[in-house]
């Protein structure tokens, strides 16, 4: 095919720093795991211990089941742990490069420049089919270099190369899956909500089937296939050859999709009313913001809701720890036990209500981030003939996800507390669902961050996934680690990490809400004062 080559090599010098930044936070996050690991966790009963704790729900929900085999040893540990987390982040990564090299460019207009060429139709997607597996295959190599870096007991050759192999694949595989999302939508929007909602959902899958234990559905989720692997321990490697050879197949169907569709569509029809027919609501600039992002948001709510019915059905096995409670009713009374359940209770809540936190600041990341494609794709220009102030502009695109995430998050939060009361026996105290609602001056400052940003450095916006992502694993495995308190302290998340375990520390609390107003007040200065295309 005539210019594949160049095209490949274009894709290539196009997404470099993005191919580089996502090499180096995976081969960083194999090597600060690697190495606390083998610090923390030197002999066998250190390795169980950490083991029971990797065990209980909670922690079989967010990272994998624990191995069962006679002798564990650190490599077999942090291969099972490892496994799914970075599986899920190969998978951000192919979901990111297949839609940015397909919907993107041709968004923009590139795609159509380089179709007027001696190019055929199918050329541009091939070009990003092959970026993928290039790219899977260097990161791939730079995950090899960091099991590498520091001595393992239970580490070997045939450990490492079955890791990095199964990791290479099931980035293949993600981007084989995206590419045929390209072809179907007719926006990057849908295009990434297809992608990142797949990935979404087979973790999710994965992670229902650990926690609930259906083996024989393991089959369901590429995840359970990174498990079944079992890595330092039997090294099977059919999940590699498995999962490249569906990524193949799919990249090839995706580009026998694109000869099919016309320039600027896609294969599933999709119409708008335009602003004739629009009703009154849809008339300004908010209103129009959020109907253009409600797949967005519905796709974040729909996420989060399923998580939080998920989280709030583990506390049947959270229940399950204190099995025999007769005995200890006997042996502590009554009031004593009751405590221990709450206090069990509250760490459980703690860990979920985190991980909702999260996914909240995430969601009003991608609403925010609009900002940016808007500014690519011409949109701020248009509006810049109707009468839409800078102001109006910048607190759109800042204050609607805030108020959107603090409804989320309520949701998310009610969502778990009504699941897990109908799950137990009892019923959760009241207390701690009120102390919940501390988190929400977390979820300011994580706005006003992103909205500094915005104002001042826009192109960099997207280091805040990365800032946002490390930050939440090393604050969420704090105890496991030993971090200090002032290293968690560096992002939000680490000021309030305790609740609902203590209440809310009223100085702590309104420290941030002033911090998020000042962020938000001086973002807004930035976006007043620079240019705002370029």
């Amino acid at each position: 095919m005539a210019n594949l080559g160049r095209l490949l090599w274009a894709n290539l010098r196009s997404d470099l720093k993005l191919i580089v930044v996502w090499v180096l936070i995976n081969a960083t996050m194999i090597v600060s795991g690697l190495a606390k690991l083998v610090k923390l966790y030197g002999s066998d009963a250190d390795i169980e211990k950490l083991r029971q704790m990797l065990d209980t729900p909670m922690m079989v929900a967010l990272f994998a089941k624990m191995p069962t085999v006679q002798h564990l040893n650190v490599a077999i540990l942090l291969g099972a742990v490892m496994l799914p987390m970075m599986g899920a982040l190969i998978g951000l990564m192919s979901v990111q490069l297949a839609v940015r090299g397909t919907r993107k460019m041709e968004e923009s207009g590139e795609t159509e420049l380089i179709l007027a060429t001696a190019t055929a139709k199918i050329v541009p997607i091939a070009a990003v089919a092959l970026e993928l597996l290039l790219v899977n295959l260097i990161n791939a190599l730079g995950m090899y270099v960091a099991w590498l870096s520091i001595p393992m007991h239970g580490g070997s050759q045939t450990g490492y190369i079955v890791f990095v192999g199964l990791m290479a694949a099931f980035g293949v595989l993600m981007g084989g899956l995206t590419l045929i999302g390209t072809q179907l939508f007719a926006d990057s929007r849908s295009a990434n909500f297809f992608g990142y909602g797949l990935l979404a959902g087979l973790y999710f899958l994965r992670s229902l089937i650990d926690v609930k234990k259906w083996d024989g559905l393991a089959w369901l989720s590429p995840f359970n296939w990174l498990e079944a692997a079992k890595v330092f321990e039997n090294n099977d490697s059919w999940g590699v050859w498995l999962m490249t050879g569906l990524g193949v197949v799919f990249a090839i169907f995706a580009i026998i999709m694109a000869r099919s569709r016309d320039m600027g569509a896609g294969l599933l029809a999709s119409t708008g009313r335009g602003r004739v027919t629009a009703p009154a609501t849809l008339r300004g600039f908010s209103t129009l913001f959020v109907h253009v992002q409600s797949k967005l948001v519905i796709g974040w709510m729909v996420a989060i809701v399923v998580f939080a019915a998920m989280f709030g059905s583990i506390f049947s096995n959270v229940q399950d720890l204190l099995g025999g409670s007769a005995q200890i009713d006997k042996i502590m009374g009554v009031q004593a036990t009751k405590t221990m359940a709450n206090t069990l209770y509250a760490h459980f809540l703690e860990m979920i209500a985190m991980f909702i936190l999260f996914f909240v600041a995430l969601m009003g990341l991608n609403l925010m981030q609009r900002y940016n494609q808007d500014r690519r794709n011409g949109s701020l220009d248009l509006l810049s003939g109707q009468p839409v102030s800078r102001a109006k502009l910048y607190w759109t695109y800042t204050l609607t996800p805030l108020l959107i995430g603090i409804a989320v998050y309520i949701v998310g939060v009610i969502i778990v507390w009504q699941v897990a009361n109908s799950m137990i026996s009892g019923s959760l105290a009241s207390y701690q669902i009120q102390r919940l609602l501390g988190y929400l001056p977390t979820l300011t400052v994580y706005i006003g961050i992103g909205a500094f940003v915005l104002g001042w450095l826009p192109k960099f916006f997207s280091v805040l996934y990365a800032y946002y992502g490390i930050f939440f694993l090393l604050t969420y495995l704090r105890n496991m680690f030993g971090f200090s308190k002032w290293f968690v302290r560096l992002s939000p998340l680490g000021w309030s990490a305790n609740i609902p375990v203590t209440a809310p520390a009223t100085t702590i609390v309104i420290g941030q809400i002033i911090v998020a107003i000042v962020l938000l007040w001086l973002g807004f200065i930035g976006f007043k004062k620079r240019d705002l295309v370029s």
